[in-house]
């Protein structure tokens, strides 16, 4: 390896200026980039307070009713409770009835029979000691 030699008074004051050439230019692109960041969100600013101030404000000279009545208050219960009587047998009436599972075991030819009459022709394939089902592409 080789050993790291300490600069000459000239050449550390050339790092120096280095390194602050290098910091200023990296504050001008941070700067920069903060602005082309804020950019999108001062202009949406600005078109809100512009939409704002465009609007049209209410007229200051409205006129003043010349007779006014006094409005009916009407008081209205905020919250009503009923107890509302229900058919007790209306769970029996609307259940759905219960259906008992079936199957039936079938061999290896039912099996195969009966996708044949479903027009879905198949194999069995013996395959490391487990039986797979192959489906017949018709042509």
């Amino acid at each position: 390896m080789r050993e790291s030699t300490p600069f000459s008074p000239a050449g550390q004051a050339k790092a120096e200026r280095i390194l602050r050439l290098a910091q200023q230019a990296g504050r001008r692109r941070r700067w920069r980039r903060r602005c082309l960041q804020a950019t999108p969100i001062v202009l949406l600013l600005l078109a809100t307070v512009a939409t704002v101030l465009r609007r049209p404000s209410a007229s200051p000279t409205a006129p003043t009713p010349i007779a006014t009545t006094p409005l009916l208050v009407v008081k209205v219960p905020l919250v009503r409770i009923e107890r509302i009587m229900t058919d007790p047998t209306i769970s029996d009436r609307l259940r759905m009835p219960t259906i008992e599972p079936h199957w039936e075991r079938l061999t290896d030819d039912r099996l195969l029979d009966l996708l044949a009459e479903a027009r879905h022709p198949a194999a069995i394939a013996y395959e490391d000691g487990r039986a797979k089902l192959v489906y017949i592409e018709p042509q």
